[in-house]
């Protein structure tokens, strides 16, 4: 399937559309994130399947009031929130007030309202047979940790709705050259302080247990989607070890003894993280948050830290001043400090499989590659 990308990414542009992510569902489906000509989120899907692109299309119109396109008789575009899975988003959208903020087709959208005398909210809308838990984890509270309050919600509906978090978020800090350096490590100490009491909140009984295996399992799933559709194949003949090589080191570390489950986000990463007055630090969307091991949420966002600089998004030195002060300010034991390098590999193979599906990307891949080690890893050789 090489070059499906290119070729989504080609169609909608000539119909004035941008291609800004994708995420595979199987071997001949994509779930695309899109922006229009004026930057308005956009929805749509791929499908190797023809016959499957025109019935998913005529399904999905038949529940809102816009036209879904088929474009080349492959690629689906639903504007509006339209969405054959998620009904109540297209209406949700379609009222005072509201913004689209994002849509992935038949699993997830996020509606914005700003109505006046009122803090802004944000509406997650998901399956019913999901809304339960999104509510559990939503209403989880974590000390000293700023969480997004729930204001209401409608499980048979598929709603979850939150106040908006003050703050700026961690992402847009490290983007601002005029943040000086010993802000910065004043904010990621904050941050890695706020962690450290996540991780000392006693989890509920009901969020499951995501361990070493399970993770390596997730950037199995996501290395095995990128060899489908071709997508790293050039990365890997250049990234020094082998692929084998990096699970192999992956598998003997999800079968060493692990460190005692605690609450985790799972999903944690500078997006995730928005600084308040005071360095107070909060944290959003922990659809994720589960049990297991301290060291993946420390990795995760050490990694991403990494990742920016790879993007362009800040200087090396940056970032580097971030993942010191955020390990200083967290403090690990011993105990959680040894299993962080595992995680750290697990988080560069996946998230080179992740971007290598987002156009314009293709160069992050094998930079994350070229970096991973099966051996153990440094911090200030994961910066270096």
């Amino acid at each position: 399937m090489t070059g499906v990308l290119d070729r989504i990414a080609a169609t909608l542009a000539r119909h004035g559309l941008t291609l800004t992510t994708s995420h595979p569902r199987g071997p001949g489906w994509l779930i695309l994130q899109i922006v229009d000509v004026d930057g308005t989120p956009v929805a749509g899907q791929w499908f190797a399947d023809r016959q499957r692109a025109s019935v998913v299309a005529a399904q999905t119109e038949a529940r809102g009031s816009v036209p879904v396109p088929v474009l080349d008789q492959d690629v689906l575009v639903q504007r509006e929130g339209v969405d054959r899975r998620l009904p109540v988003l297209h209406r949700l959208v379609a009222s005072p007030c509201a913004t689209l903020v994002t849509h992935r087709p038949e699993r997830r959208g996020v509606v914005r309202r700003d109505e006046r005398d009122r803090a802004a909210t944000y509406t997650k809308v998901l399956r019913p047979t999901r809304t339960a838990s999104t509510l559990a984890r939503a209403r989880l509270a974590v000390d000293g940790v700023a969480m997004p309050r729930v204001t209401e919600s409608d499980v048979r509906r598929g709603t979850v709705t939150c106040e908006e978090l003050p703050g700026v978020r961690l992402h847009d800090l490290l983007a601002d050259p005029a943040v000086s350096p010993h802000r910065l490590a004043s904010v990621a100490r904050a941050v890695g302080e706020a962690l450290a009491r996540l991780h000392r909140t006693a989890p509920p009984g009901d969020l499951g247990l995501h361990d070493a295996s399970a993770e390596l399992e997730v950037t199995q799933g996501w290395l095995d989607h990128a060899a489908t559709y071709g997508l790293l194949d050039a990365a890997l003949v250049d990234s020094g070890p082998t692929l084998q090589a990096h699970l192999e080191r992956l598998h003997t570390f999800a079968a060493e003894p692990g460190c005692s489950p605690t609450l985790i986000h799972r999903d944690l990463h500078d997006k995730q993280v928005l600084v308040g007055d005071g360095d107070a630090v909060g944290m959003l969307d922990f659809d994720l948050a589960t049990t297991g091991e301290a060291a993946l949420d420390l990795a995760n966002l050490l990694v991403h830290l990494e990742l920016r600089t790879l993007q362009g998004l800040c200087p090396a030195e940056c970032s580097r001043t971030c993942a010191e002060s955020l390990v200083d300010g967290y403090a690990p034991a011993p105990s959680v400090w040894r299993r962080v390098p595992g995680y750290v590999l697990a988080a560069q193979l996946r998230l080179a499989a992740v971007y290598s599906f987002r156009p314009g990307s293709a160069r992050i891949g094998p930079m994350l590659l070229a970096r991973a080690t099966p051996g153990p890893l440094r911090q200030q050789e994961v910066f270096a």
